[in-house]
């Protein structure tokens, strides 16, 4: 079969005024002379026409798709727009303001490919000299700088939650959340080495305030749509709450909170929603796994 007709991966890069690290980017994944087949998706949401103009630079690549878009669908928007579009069996989601090492995807794909029960897989992500992604077995949740998703795992567990985490952060947490409880498993591939500048992608789409507000209040929004009791007295709720009382965002904290409790009977709802997909999941899980072990 034609390695362009169906990839093994479908790559995608999302853009918005940020041609400079896309083309940086796109470069060092080339560079890499991956084993794995792959198709590359870049969506441009709405750039100005300096940078529509420079990304058409990567039109004649035969392995390059570029959409542009009219306007931002934000980060979870986007990605659900790129893998409609993809052919790919497994979905590598990459930010633009990254470096990958070489064998990047070869070790990200052999990370999922290897086991039906994983759903989704993040790289190795190195931010200022530090890895930001525990080397636990199973992870709690995915890093949107870098990951993998199945096919079957993204059909099953459904899209990014675009409406309620748009335009950015929290979407992977909730992604990865569903997905868990629906029985897949996560896990981070530690020779998958990628270098990721950041908060860059963030401070370009909006104020530094805003994206603060963006971060604390999604966070907070997923535990009122996903957290049961234990959850909530959990040890990473108290990590949460130390980090926001240290960085002196206590008050935005609160007002995250407040704002969501006069939203119940909107949550509860939700709450509601989720709990029927979730048990819908399990049972398309249980049967594809049926279907493997027949």
């Amino acid at each position: 079969m034609n390695e362009l007709s169906h990839p093994k991966c479908s790559i995608v890069i999302l853009n918005w005024n940020g041609t400079q690290e896309t083309l940086t980017a796109v470069d060092s994944i080339l560079k890499t002379n991956s084993k794995v087949s792959f198709e590359m998706i870049i969506i441009d949401q709405g750039s100005d026409t300096e940078n529509v103009s420079n990304l058409k630079i990567l039109s004649g690549n035969s392995k390059i798709k570029i959409f542009f878009l009219k306007k931002n669908l934000g980060f979870p928007g986007g990605v659900n727009y790129a893998i409609s579009q993809a052919k790919g069996d497994f979905y590598v989601c990459i930010n633009n303001d990254v470096e990958v090492k070489l064998g990047w995807l070869d070790y990200l794909y052999e990370s999922i490919s290897s086991n039906n029960s994983i759903g989704a897989a993040c790289s190795n992500i190195i931010e200022n000299g530090q890895e930001v992604v525990g080397n636990s077995r199973y992870l709690k949740h995915i890093h949107g700088g870098s990951m993998i998703i199945s096919k079957v795992a993204w059909e099953i567990v459904g899209n990014f939650d675009s409406k309620n985490f748009n335009p950015i952060y929290g979407e992977e947490l909730d992604w990865s959340y569903r997905a868990r409880n629906i029985g897949f498993k996560l896990v981070k591939s530690k020779k998958s080495v990628v270098f990721h500048a950041a908060g860059i992608t963030a401070e370009r789409c909006l104020p530094k305030n805003k994206s603060l507000q963006y971060r604390i209040y999604h966070r907070v929004l997923f535990r009122f749509f996903n957290y049961k009791y234990n959850d909530w007295i959990s040890l990473n709720t108290l990590r949460d709450l130390y980090h926001e009382i240290k960085n002196r965002h206590t008050w935005l904290y609160i007002k995250a909170h407040i704002n969501y409790l006069f939203k119940i009977n909107f949550i509860l709802k939700e709450r509601k929603i989720r709990l029927v997909k979730n048990n819908k999941g399990k049972e398309l899980l249980a049967l594809v796994n049926d279907f493997e072990k027949s």
